[in-house]
């Protein structure tokens, strides 16, 4: 699957991102792939068995720096309504007239 984060201005971009879900072990580092008007963003491209992961997880974790400080920022995100958006994603692909 893949996807995007957009994240806000103010981050370390040569520190990029490190993401968790649960109490996880870390991903390997994600660099900032650009920045714009509405923050950096991170390219995701994630296995089939990182998204299982995903739907029976409850919170997925992100990991940044700030710039001006350095300090660790963490970004918690529920996962609620994450498996229902993936099947509904799922039922459009399939659902495509090609």
């Amino acid at each position: 699957m893949l996807g995007v984060l957009t994240m806000p201005h103010g981050l370390k971009h040569t520190e990029g991102v490190r993401l968790q879900v649960d109490s996880g072990e870390l991903f390997p580092k994600l660099p900032f792939a650009s920045s714009g008007p509405l923050g950096g963003v991170v390219r995701l491209d994630m296995k089939a068995e990182t998204v299982t992961g995903l739907r029976a997880a409850e919170n997925f974790k992100i990991y940044a720096r700030a710039a001006s400080t350095g300090k660790r920022l963490v970004f918690s995100i529920p996962l609620d309504g994450f498996a229902a958006a993936v099947d509904r994603l799922q039922e459009l692909k399939l659902s495509r007239v090609i």
